[in-house]
């Protein structure tokens, strides 16, 4: 993954959260929340996150989301797809997730469904990067599946919660579920303009 995708990917999720939008809705578990970055879930902050500049914010992104999470492993597709959940359904949890759309997307070796990345988890985000976009897809959907169902849960366990946002998740979910693909589609024309050249 370059510079740039990474740039698009933080873009991307900080627009999807809200972007520079302050909130601290009571009923929201998150609490006080600016570009993504909940307090609640980052109590150690040095900073509010209603006082937070953007460029601050990009860097706790960057280091407790996307990196924590693996999603500087992976192509920018799938990337998107850990690292949004990762910022708005926690790292772990997500890396679960990714973990169980992994074994039911493709024929590797059974991944342990435990939210860590430990080698074998890391190996398995290696392999699945080099798989045909077809694959990749597979995995993606199967990731957004587990995202919707997710949801769904919380609906069921706190309807008042999912009547106020729930339209909301499901919508960005549909948005990043398509701009992943779109992505992975991007990432296998410019792997064949890649090979094209060293082919000369």
């Amino acid at each position: 993954m370059t510079p740039q995708d990474e740039k698009i990917l933080m873009r991307w999720v900080i627009n999807q959260e809200g972007g520079d939008t302050y909130t601290d809705d009571p009923n929201d578990p998150g609490g006080a929340t600016r570009y993504g970055i909940s307090l609640k879930r980052n109590p150690d902050l040095q900073t509010h996150p209603e006082l937070m500049g953007r460029y601050q914010a990009e860097a706790i992104l960057y280091d407790r989301y996307f990196i924590k999470s693996g999603a500087h492993l992976l192509t920018p597709g799938l990337a998107l797809m850990l690292f949004g959940g990762a910022v708005n359904q926690g790292v772990k949890g997500s890396i679960r997730r990714m973990q169980r759309s992994i074994n039911r997307g493709t024929s590797f070796p059974m991944l342990a469904q435990d939210g860590l990345l430990g080698p074998q988890t890391i190996q398995a985000y290696h392999k699945v990067s080099n798989l045909e976009s077809e694959h990749r897809v597979n995995v993606i959907q199967e990731m957004n599946a587990q995202r919707a169902t997710r949801y769904g849960n919380i609906g069921v366990n706190n309807p008042t919660l999912w009547r106020t946002y729930g339209k909301g998740w499901m919508n960005r979910l549909s948005q990043t579920f398509a701009m992943s693909i779109e992505l992975e589609r991007e990432s296998d024309e410019e792997r064949f303009r890649k090979s094209r050249e060293l082919d000369r």
